[in-house]
């Protein structure tokens, strides 16, 4: 579950900071209720939101849903869904409810492929403070 989003290690962030704005934080899955669209130990780079902007990945109560309008007229409903056959695959909220949860809109999915990188620049980075 993801409380809030933050930058998680100083060592990715700094991998990553010049394509990333003031605004995006970068925070790991710890849930597979996505997989296998996005999967356990993939990072997600996530800005703000307080409102829906469009069909997409969003964090709301700190859990991560593909999230997407009823298709009725007023908006009035959206579905929160997830891609893991193993979770419920849909819940219906209102619109009011969306934007009091609703935490981050994901921007971008990372998977480490090799994490012994990472693992090397935290140590350099630790050896530099």
């Amino acid at each position: 579950m993801i409380k809030r989003i933050n930058w998680y290690n100083q060592a990715v962030y700094e991998v990553f900071r010049p394509e990333l704005d003031r605004r995006a934080r970068m925070s790991p899955v710890i849930s597979d209720n996505m997989a296998p669209t996005v999967n356990v130990g993939d990072f997600i780079i996530a800005v703000p939101a307080d409102r829906y902007e469009g069909e997409g990945l969003y964090i709301v109560d700190g859990n991560l849903y593909r999230v997407q309008s009823s298709g009725s007229v007023k908006r009035s409903e959206l579905w929160l869904m997830r891609d893991n056959p193993l979770y419920t695959p849909r819940d219906v909220v209102t619109y009011e409810w969306f934007c009091a949860h609703v935490l981050g809109y994901v921007t971008g999915i990372v998977r480490i492929i090799d994490p012994r990188f990472f693992e090397h620049r935290a140590r350099a980075l630790e050896a530099e403070a």
